[in-house]
């Protein structure tokens, strides 16, 4: 599935590269998409709609979600929960296309420059970056904040593991950085945070992406490559995809295809990991 300005959305088969359908845009930048299932995807809008789309002649499903523009927002890996920042704080919206209904599920104060969300039950997480380079990781369910990072800029990109067991986030004063959140607090044995390459060992890095399963990172990067380490800070892959910068990088759940996004074009490509 692709989003374009001008062309909506379109299902796209990867045998033969041709367009299968295609749902007119309503006018609006995506900020993410996600497939709620095999035959369903959620695009979440730069002016604060979500639209449902079952991929086939009937028309999507527009759900309004504030008034204004979004910004930062992003979906759960689900397509159940839905976050942005909306002025001087951070809403997370909960999505029943069934019941053709959407509820704001927490509202939090904070002016964010980004926000990711996790997949957890019975709940997700949401982890919401300030200026200055404070990440904070809050239980939807309570509002609560429950865990904290320090970081030497605002982080930009921030990902946030689909179980939550991992935080990553890159600034050009710290580089890329994992955390690790089971670790306990004191813990020495066992490192909480892995340094994956300081400034200037590395391009800027424009998007951030976990596997399925949680235990990859990828990330998409100026300098046209794509990637990949081992959430124990092992190297997995190094794509030089020939693209003058990647602005996003996309999976399948078994990692066997990648799909790399610049400003011009899409690529698929098949891969394999150690």
């Amino acid at each position: 599935m692709t989003s374009h300005g001008s062309l909506g959305l379109q299902l796209w088969g990867l045998a033969d590269g041709k367009a299968r359908s295609r749902a007119r845009g309503n006018g609006q930048r995506t900020d993410d998409m996600v497939f709620r299932s095999e035959h369903s995807v959620v695009a979440l809008g730069s002016k604060g709609t979500a639209r449902v789309w079952g991929m086939n002649d009937v028309p999507p499903t527009d759900f309004r979600l504030m008034a204004g523009n979004l910004r930062a927002g992003v979906a759960s890996p689900d397509g159940r929960w839905l976050a942005g920042a909306v002025d001087n704080k951070v809403n997370v919206w909960e999505l029943d296309p069934e019941e053709k209904r959407v509820s704001v599920a927490c509202t939090l104060p904070i002016k964010a420059s980004r926000v990711a969300l996790s997949r957890t039950k019975p709940g997700p997480l949401v982890a919401v970056s300030h200026r200055g380079g404070e990440i904070l990781v809050h239980d939807v369910s309570t509002g609560k904040a429950v865990s904290q990072y320090k970081l030497g800029a605002t982080p930009n990109p921030l990902a946030l593991s689909p179980g939550a067991g991992y935080l990553a986030a890159y600034t050009g004063t710290d580089g890329l950085v994992l955390f690790d959140r089971r670790v306990p607090v004191g813990d020495r044995k066992t490192p909480a945070r892995l340094d994956l390459w300081r400034p200037g060992e590395g391009a800027k890095v424009n998007h951030l992406r976990f596997s399925a399963d949680g235990d990859v990172l990828l990330a998409a990067l100026e300098d046209g490559t794509v990637r990949a380490w081992a959430c124990d800070g092992r190297p997995l892959l190094v794509l030089d995809t020939g693209h003058k910068q990647v602005n996003r990088v996309a999976a399948s759940d078994d990692l066997s295809l990648l799909v790399t996004v610049s400003n011009n074009d899409v690529k698929v490509w098949d891969v394999t990991l150690p």
